[in-house]
């Protein structure tokens, strides 16, 4: 059973609908990290909330491609860390075979500790992304 950890993370823009993502994810006997990010699609999201569970399913989908069965979701968002948001929900109900759980992590510090520094690499990259599709969107 091989385990991960994903770190995700979004950006959303209020007044554009424009949202992007990022993930950091570590899959048990991989050496490196898998580093993702995109564009998330104005249909999936009303909310910054939204944007959130979708970072955390995108980089879900990615450990299970990766073979991963046990994924420990980490997230500075309580919400995806609750794993109770129909989103979640519906994408957990397709991966019945997956084991999930979820752990807050405290965002936008300056903590020097390695969870921290993945959360504020993810933060920067959902950034990037949300600016990108913003620019798209005008």
């Amino acid at each position: 059973m091989s385990r991960a950890t994903v770190i995700a993370d979004a950006s959303y823009c209020h007044h554009s609908g424009a949202a992007g993502w990022a993930a950091w994810i570590r899959i048990d006997g991989v050496p490196t990290p898998i580093k993702k990010m995109g564009p998330i699609s104005k249909s999936m999201v009303k909310t910054s909330t939204d944007a959130e569970v979708r970072a955390a399913i995108f980089g879900a989908q990615e450990a299970i491609n990766n073979g991963a069965c046990i994924i420990l979701v980490q997230s500075d968002c309580q919400a995806v860390c609750d794993m109770n948001h129909p989103a979640w929900l519906d994408f957990a109900k397709k991966n019945q075979d997956v084991i999930f759980d979820g752990m807050h992590v405290k965002g936008h510090t300056n903590g020097s500790d390695a969870r921290s520094w993945v959360n504020n690499w993810c933060d920067t990259w959902a950034k990037r992304e949300m600016r990108r599709k913003r620019k798209m969107l005008k």
